[in-house]
């Protein structure tokens, strides 16, 4: 599979071309994401170099400045992000708090997720809940996604929803509306071994007077984390073995 998706970003590149047609576009936005999100040099040090160019510009956020293809730029924030340093992120966030583009800010917000230090994952989630932090309140769900879609972090997104979930509630649950039920729903869909679904009884047990809007969404959650675990023990070991033998014929 990789050898495939990596004959095509060979022949298509990182950057947009004048004579691409509308699935040249399409495949080379799948095949960066796809080779970029398993760490392959051939696709990360491209985006890093591609990153480096614009944080060394004068001015980052001058509207031609970003050499960034428009196309492809969620997948080089996440990979600058994740193998760069803080420097990497706090220029990142500085261009959130700068921009004014909704969509740039969006992959912005997505990318920070990104990152592989826990310190600086769990700076962002905290962040979040900071009227001065210069996030939208209504962006903290959009925060928390990023984190949970982390393979290192939606551990990391769920004690922080369990450490502080009183502050969380009083903080983002309104008249008007709840990024609650969606937290927990993001947080734990991922969730398929019998110490993350222990993990959310002791949750709901722990704030089971507090859980407010998010009630349903934590029966939900664990409801969907033991389809999860009985899925794996039935399929797992099977597909394991059947991806072997194909890589071995």
């Amino acid at each position: 599979m990789s050898s495939k998706v990596n004959h095509i970003y060979q022949r298509l590149g990182i950057d947009s071309l004048e004579s691409d047609t509308f699935f040249d576009t399409l495949l080379r936005d799948l095949s960066v994401g796809y080779l970029c999100s398993f760490g392959n040099p051939d696709c990360t040090n491209p985006a890093k170099a591609k990153f480096a160019e614009w944080m060394s510009s004068s001015d980052p956020d001058e509207e031609n400045s970003n050499p960034i293809d428009a196309a492809v730029r969620s997948t080089v924030y996440c990979s600058a992000v994740a193998e760069g340093q803080s420097d990497v992120w706090d220029f990142l966030f500085e261009r959130y708090l700068r921009g004014t583009n909704g969509n740039e800010k969006s992959n912005i917000l997505s990318a920070l997720g990104c990152s592989s230090n826990e310190e600086t994952l769990q700076r962002y989630l905290a962040l979040s809940m900071d009227p001065d932090s210069g996030i939208r309140k209504q962006d903290g769900k959009s925060v928390v996604s990023s984190v949970a879609n982390n393979a290192q972090g939606s551990a990391i997104a769920f004690r922080w929803l369990d450490s502080n979930w009183d502050a969380i509630r009083s903080y983002f649950d309104t008249a008007v509306s709840s990024p609650l039920a969606d937290m927990v729903g993001v947080v734990a869909r991922s969730f398929n071994t019998q110490e993350e679904l222990d993990g959310l009884k002791i949750f709901v047990q722990s704030h089971q007077n507090n859980l407010g809007t998010a009630q349903r969404a934590t029966e939900l959650a664990i409801e969907t984390t033991e389809a999860n675990i009985a899925w794996m023990e039935d399929y797992y070991n099977v597909i394991v073995e059947w991806l072997q033998g194909k890589t071995q014929s």
